[in-house]
């Protein structure tokens, strides 16, 4: 993979893990008691978006010694696009669970 793609790549899973942690602040703050799984969710993502900004510059340097490293990394079936895949399905399981969460706020504030 060419620096550009392993650039976008990155790029993406950092978009990706920015919607999912969106998704998890809003949950918390919308769910009574809402899971701590979550909170640790938060504080994983947050980890996970800082080493791929990190990376992100290493990608589009292909002097640098971890070009090398990062480009197997890049590949289609890769450690980005596997992760890309999680953070996909976490979203959307996240996105359910709001959902879910905002459904039943609005059956109880029509039944008062």
């Amino acid at each position: 993979m060419d620096p550009i793609g392993m650039a976008a790549s990155i790029l993406t899973l950092v978009e990706v893990t920015a919607k999912t942690l969106s998704t998890c602040d809003r949950i918390i703050r919308k769910v009574r008691n809402a899971p701590k799984e979550i909170a640790k969710a938060i504080n994983e993502l947050n980890g996970l978006k800082g080493i791929l900004v990190v990376l992100e510059p290493m990608v589009l340097s292909p002097d640098s010694p971890q070009y090398s490293i990062l480009k197997v990394s890049g590949g289609p079936n890769g450690p980005f696009e596997s992760c890309k895949r999680i953070m996909e399905s976490m979203q959307e399981q996240l996105q359910d669970l709001e959902d879910a969460s905002s459904l039943r706020n609005k059956i109880r504030s029509e039944e008062h």
